[in-house]
């Protein structure tokens, strides 16, 4: 465990009756009003006959109908709530997948045929949806995304290129739109951008078998992709990365769930930006090698760690969303070693815990110096004094933020002969921070 809150950081958000399973949080642009949505069970009444959408604003919590099924995704699109999912009933009517919430009343809003919406998003003011549906209204040729336009559904570029595609999420980008998924063509797979009305692919795709996106975001002018990202199958970062328009880089360490360790996933779930920040949520336990347990900040830059934790009992945050300023997120049973129903608050003083430093410069951790390793500078072999214990693991980092190598159990000493000139940082589970020069 990265650190352990000594003080308080998580709260419970005080949502109503036993969640299942949470799919996401979202607060309305002006931050005035929180929803939380996925299955839950309400009055002791099995969920599928009480599951609800919950609603948090000034006056409290209140619930919005009966849905029989699961919903993932909530947005207010022109002062009208839309909600998807994989459903067929809103209060005993009929809708298909998707429904918006019009002066009181429930109403179907189009229909979307097999299997489910994941989300729905607004960029430039129109409303997409993205899922595993293959026809919209009765129009085959609406599969996986669609927009809406002029009171109906309509097509998104062209056909995406992929048997039964399951779309995640999408974003704007560069005057257009990137999406992730169950998508891609001959050249790869996993990230599209809509090109004059073609999806290509982005870069090499999405590398390995094993690995997939699971949240996307435009921040700063750059895409950012997140998921359960191995750097072991080709990709450019562990379980995040950023995209310039011409390749994909790392951000220094990315998230890993025990530190050093590329070959698991920690997985990234959420992106939010607030306050000109990005925020990422998922059920790592470092960013850019710093403690940061389930909810981490990018600022362009460097890595910061926000203090409490979300991970315990196999939780995370699996969603994130700020309401009156204040960071909720649907993650785990516990916070802090707290119950908290999967659905928690921040209530520390900063968001901000420790920060890596900017990954760009000659240290990418501007952390003192330690004599651990000799000599220093070092030309061919290095050695550790003390050898790490059996039980530690480390890595070594480059100037960039790049894993070098990662090592575990008992290591005297290391061949570094081969390696570039530079600067280089130890990092380890049991100890400070060590830099050393190789020349």
């Amino acid at each position: 465990m990265p650190h352990l809150a000594d003080a308080q950081f998580w709260a419970s958000a005080g949502l109503p009756g036993t969640s299942v399973v949470l799919q996401e949080v979202y607060a309305t642009p002006n931050e005035d009003t929180l929803y939380y949505c996925g299955t839950l069970q309400l009055n002791g009444v099995s969920w599928w006959a009480s599951n609800s959408i919950m609603r948090l604003t000034a006056q409290g919590w209140d619930t919005l109908g009966v849905v029989h099924g699961v919903v993932t995704t909530v947005v207010h699109w022109h002062d009208t709530l839309v909600v998807g999912g994989a459903f067929t009933t809103v209060n005993s009517d009929t809708m298909y997948n998707v429904a918006a919430h019009v002066n009181g009343n429930w109403l179907p809003f189009g229909v979307f045929q097999d299997l489910s919406v994941r989300r729905l998003r607004i960029i430039d003011e129109e409303l997409y949806a993205v899922g595993s549906f293959d026809s919209v209204d009765g129009d085959t040729t609406i599969v996986g995304i669609a927009v809406r336009r002029g009171g109906a559904w309509h097509r998104v570029g062209n056909s995406v290129e992929q048997d039964d595609p399951q779309l995640l999420d999408l974003t704007s980008y560069n005057g257009s739109i990137a999406a992730i998924g169950l998508m891609g063509n001959e050249d790869g797979r996993g990230i599209m951008q809509l090109i004059d009305s073609t999806w290509q692919l982005v870069g090499p795709g999405i590398q390995g078998g094993l690995s997939g996106a699971h949240s996307i975001m435009e921040y700063q002018g750059d895409l950012y992709v997140g998921g359960q990202l191995r750097l072991g199958e080709g990709n450019a970062g562990q379980d995040i990365m950023r995209w310039d328009g011409s390749q994909f880089h790392a951000l220094g360490l990315g998230l890993q769930r025990e530190l050093g360790n590329t070959y698991t996933f920690s997985d990234c779930r959420a992106m939010r930006i607030h306050d000109g920040l990005l925020f990422v949520g998922g059920g790592f336990r470092y960013a850019g090698g710093i403690p940061s347990d389930g909810v981490a900040v990018w600022d362009g830059s460097q890595w910061c760690g926000v203090p409490g934790i979300l991970t315990e009992a196999g939780g995370g945050a699996m969603s994130i969303a700020f309401y009156h300023d204040t960071l909720f997120v649907a993650c785990g049973w516990l916070a802090d070693g707290d119950s908290v129903n999967q659905a928690a608050r921040f209530i520390g003083a900063s968001y901000i815990d420790s920060c890596s430093g900017p990954l760009s410069t000659n240290s990418p951790l501007p952390l003192p110096e330690a004599e651990r390793v000799f000599p220093n500078p070092a030309t061919s072999v290095i050695r550790f004094t003390p050898p790490f214990s059996r039980n530690e693991q480390a890595v070594i980092v480059d100037a960039l933020g790049r894993i070098v190598v990662s090592l575990s159990g008992r290591v005297p000493e290391f061949d570094v002969s081969a390696w570039p000139r530079g600067m280089y940082t130890v990092l380890s589970t049991k100890g400070p921070a060590t830099r050393f020069l190789l020349q």
